[in-house]
């Protein structure tokens, strides 16, 4: 698993990441829905940076195969930052379809600020 500079949080997503990732799944193939939908109940969390810009799922139970890459599912969100920048939204899963990682990724190369999810629009 990839180091951070946090510890396993023992708090779960905040209610607007989970729904992200609800809404991401529920276009996604049957079995990729089903298997994200379940870790999601269960998935401890690791934030890898202090703006919760990145990061990374543990799941109870299960053991990460061998570390060869992640990939993004096929869909993709965008939103604002409160300054009204745009941010990207990009889940990752393992090779073997599992959650692994959020990220929110702003274009300008500044820090996030605070999400403005009501701003959020997704793509397929």
């Amino acid at each position: 698993m990839i180091d951070c500079l946090y510890e396993m949080s023992k708090s779960r997503l905040k209610q607007e990441e989970r729904y992200l990732i609800k809404q991401y799944a529920e276009l996604l193939p049957l079995a990729a829905q089903e298997l994200i939908l379940a870790d999601l109940q269960v998935a401890q969390i690791k934030e890898c940076a202090s703006n919760r810009s990145w990061i990374i799922f543990s799941i109870p139970g299960y053991e990460r195969p061998i570390y060869q890459g992640q990939h993004t599912v096929e869909v993709e969100g965008k939103l604002l930052d409160k300054d009204g920048a745009e941010v990207s939204a990009i889940l990752y899963v393992d090779e073997n379809n599992r959650l692994y990682e959020l990220e929110f990724v702003r274009w300008d190369a500044n820090e996030l600020i605070d999400l403005q999810w009501s701003t959020l629009e997704i793509f397929h």
